[in-house]
């Protein structure tokens, strides 16, 4: 799906023409990409250049070969020629959990397009009341877009968490030129982590519409906002902070260009803990996420596996800790709404049972 820009898939000619993706193996999901006044009609993967590629080197006879080692030459020769082609190119990501994922990505370029797959969440989530709205129907389909809702959202961002602490591999055989893996640039990475910050840290009121949540049944329950919220923030803040390996090879590797983990933790203590700098009250959403990363913190500072232990990683967790009590305190003295305040001088005691244990 990476060899299709983002700005193709909002061509009503060229999705006609080619789908989605170079490949219907790819599963890529609907066209998310495309806004409403784009004009696209359709939202679906078709046979691409890949699969007609694929079935080529699988099924075309060739006649010159007269052995299967003959045969073997002829057909890498094929691959080498079709290596510059992104549409006929296996590139996936490896993301900072270690595992490879392009489940959920479409087009060229994953931020742009969950900026665009995201405004079309907002316009859903505006809507959806009048939209699932059937004479004598009950809820159930507004309940079930309600869901869904959060799960795209996650979609629509998880190719940015992938890319912070990540690496690209392309697949390469040794008489191929150019390196097979290679680390996403710092630049990239940081333009990840705003793209997050904008759309899951900060609290996505619009997905929070009284209207919706005033006719289901979770709507005003423990399976609420409170709950699916939390919920997207444990998924995107574990992920992004769950394992620093790749981090810390990227810096030994090339310091003076990697995206380093006391960075990256750093960046999301200030995003995630702005109030603390602006003054402002800290809400109840904003809150549970600001828990979860001091719970974040003690967990990687408590890890049992013997590939972080000697590792940067205690140092980061704990500078962090330290500095996080200080900016607390710091902070707390401005504040005036009385949950906030408590909240802070809670995030104190847990702080310091952390750095303290006995």
């Amino acid at each position: 799906s990476s060899a299709y820009p983002v700005d193709s898939l909002r061509s009503q000619t060229f999705t006609s023409t080619y789908g989605n993706s170079a490949s219907i193996m790819d599963y890529a999901i609907g066209n998310y990409i495309a806004q409403p006044e784009d004009g696209v009609t359709n939202f679906y993967a078709k046979i691409g250049e890949y699969d007609y590629w694929a079935i080529e080197y699988g099924y075309r006879p060739i006649d010159q070969a007269l052995s299967p080692w003959k045969e073997k030459e002829i057909l890498n020769q094929w691959i080498k020629k079709k290596a510059a082609n992104s549409a006929c190119r296996t590139m996936a990501s490896i993301g900072a959990m270690g595992y490879i994922d392009g489940q959920h990505d479409l087009g060229d370029d994953p931020l742009k397009a969950a900026r665009l797959g995201i405004a079309n969440l907002k316009l859903i989530a505006k809507n959806m009341a009048q939209w699932t709205a059937e004479p004598g129907k009950d809820y159930a389909s507004l309940t079930e877009i309600q869901d869904e809702l959060y799960q795209q959202l996650y979609r629509c961002v998880e190719p940015a968490t992938n890319m912070i602490g990540g690496l690209f591999y392309l697949q390469k055989t040794t008489d191929e030129d150019g390196p097979r893996y290679y680390f996403i640039p710092e630049s990239r990475q940081r333009d990840a982590l705003e793209v997050i910050n904008e759309y899951v840290f900060k609290t996505p009121a619009w997905l929070f519409e009284r209207k919706v949540h005033q006719r289901i049944s979770a709507g005003l329950s423990i399976n609420g906002t409170i709950n699916k919220t939390k919920t997207l923030h444990n998924k995107v803040l574990g992920k992004l902070m769950q394992n620093p390996i790749f981090m810390m090879e990227a810096e030994a590797f090339d310091r003076e260009n990697a995206y380093t983990i006391s960075e990256l933790y750093e960046d999301l203590r200030n995003k995630i803990f702005d109030e603390l700098i602006t003054g402002e009250s800290i809400d109840i959403y904003r809150r549970n996420l600001q828990k979860t990363m001091v719970d974040q913190l003690d967990r990687n500072l408590k890890m049992p596996q013997e590939i972080y232990k000697n590792t940067d990683v205690s140092s980061v967790v704990l500078a962090n800790l330290t500095a996080l009590k200080s900016d607390i305190k710091k902070g707390l003295p401005h504040q005036k709404d009385t949950m906030t305040i408590y909240h802070l001088q809670d995030l104190l005691t847990r702080i310091d049972k952390i750095l303290n244990p006995n």
